[in-house]
């Protein structure tokens, strides 16, 4: 089972939503005092909001956490009224429901059935006289999770020149990225001096081709950004382990480190196109190379 946390969560489930009812869904921002209970509306006359409790939790510490998320955001839905009269205008909401990744108790069901209840007592000018407060989960949406993971990305590769790289070099806030990418490849004996600038240029070129799609990703695909980020925060704990022992044999692993990221990101990124793939790959070595404090 996968652990979500609370943001991711609920970027997933605003991406589900927008491709599930297109223009007819509206999010609802709470950076700007609009915590009113709710991530989102469609014009069908449903609300959305999404929580992610967090794990590991038991049965009964699962229930209690949704129970009184669910009782905290109807008293919001109910309390906010002059905010959400103008929000909503004439629509009227029929379904106010909570997207979470997993619940296991039918007691919740009982709860939501008596929020919903103590809401249309409320007689609110847009509320439904068949409200409902439901709880799902994204499989209501697998549709939707499967157009999402068979995105293609279509991401051009920017194409590096040798002035690209030199003018990377001589920004003073790469100083220390240099540094440690030129002590490490100096250990690699095997390599002629040529070689070893060539490697370091090569290593700096997959370096800002990745930045530069991971930029694209933020702006255009923020769960597929996140999820990139997320993974490889995860397996650097992994490799600067690695990287501690057995350093006899360099080159083969900066290879395998390579091609085992790569394998497990392609798991991870189901849908992902090959060259974006090994773009985002390459960046992840090079970003170890050049930021980890370790020797290679």
């Amino acid at each position: 089972m996968k652990i979500w946390e609370g943001k991711e969560w609920e970027n997933h489930i605003q991406l589900l939503l927008k491709r599930h009812h297109g223009t007819d869904y509206q999010d609802v921002s709470d950076e700007d005092g609009g915590d009113y209970g709710l991530e989102g509306f469609s014009l069908d006359g449903c609300v959305y909001q999404c929580y992610a409790a967090k794990e590991p939790v038991t049965t009964e510490e699962l229930y209690e956490n949704q129970r009184d998320k669910i009782t905290r955001d109807i008293n919001k839905f109910v309390k906010n009224k002059s905010h959400l009269t103008k929000i909503f205008g004439e629509l009227q909401i029929k379904r106010w429901i909570l997207v979470v990744p997993r619940y296991k108790s039918a007691r919740l069901l009982k709860h939501t059935e008596k929020k919903s209840q103590e809401v249309r007592q409320e007689k609110l000018p847009y509320v439904a006289n068949d409200f409902k407060v439901l709880v799902i989960t994204d499989d209501y949406f697998k549709v939707e999770q499967q157009e999402l993971k068979n995105t293609t990305l279509n991401f051009i590769s920017k194409d590096v020149s040798s002035e690209d790289i030199e003018s990377w070099k001589g920004e003073s806030e790469n100083l220390t990225l240099i540094n440690n990418l030129v002590r490490k490849v100096d250990k690699i004996n095997r390599l002629s001096p040529s070689q070893k600038n060539n490697f370091i240029d090569t290593t700096i070129k997959y370096f800002i081709t990745g930045q530069h799609l991971l930029s694209h990703l933020f702006n255009l695909y923020p769960d597929i950004y996140e999820r990139v980020i997320s993974f490889k925060s995860f397996k650097e704990d992994f490799i600067q382990f690695g990287l501690l022992t057995d350093m006899d044999e360099e080159l083969k692993k900066f290879q395998s480190t390579f091609f085992q990221y790569k394998s497990d990101l392609e798991k991870e990124l189901d849908g992902i196109n090959p060259n974006s793939l090994s773009v985002l790959s390459y960046e992840a070595v090079s970003d170890w190379l050049m930021r980890c404090p370790l020797d290679f």
